[in-house]
């Protein structure tokens, strides 16, 4: 897998987890007003595999944070976090930061470039 693998990876974790959460809070109102003792079960176990299934989620998307947090120029380190933790797009990133849309492009490349010598030692 290589840095840009990588880190797509966690901007796609990122909506995996939101709609697992969603999902939670749906069976959470189940649990709150079903009567059903066998039904109750399988939402009960049900909801325990969604938040175990989150934490490995996190603990993936974890990772590209602390790769990210290497990146020693904070604008190209608030590009990549936009990006890939936030799931910005660049035109969104850019009014964020106050740069046209063709600047965070060059910024974006620049950033995962600097990225590439950490990321063989991640």
């Amino acid at each position: 897998m290589n840095i840009k693998d990588f880190l797509n990876n966690s901007y796609k974790l990122n909506h995996s987890i939101q709609a697992k959460k969603e999902i939670l809070n749906t069976i959470e109102e189940n649990i709150s007003i079903t009567t059903d003792t066998s039904l109750l079960k399988k939402l009960k176990d049900e909801h325990k595999k969604l938040k175990n299934a989150i934490n490995d989620e996190i603990r993936t998307q974890m990772k590209a944070i602390e790769l990210i947090e290497k990146v020693e120029d904070a604008i190209l380190r608030s590009v990549l976090e936009y990006k890939y933790i936030c799931c910005l797009n660049v035109e969104a990133i850019a009014d964020k930061l106050h740069y046209s849309t063709r600047h965070i492009v060059r910024m974006h490349s620049k950033a995962v470039e600097e990225l590439k010598k950490y990321y063989k030692s991640a």
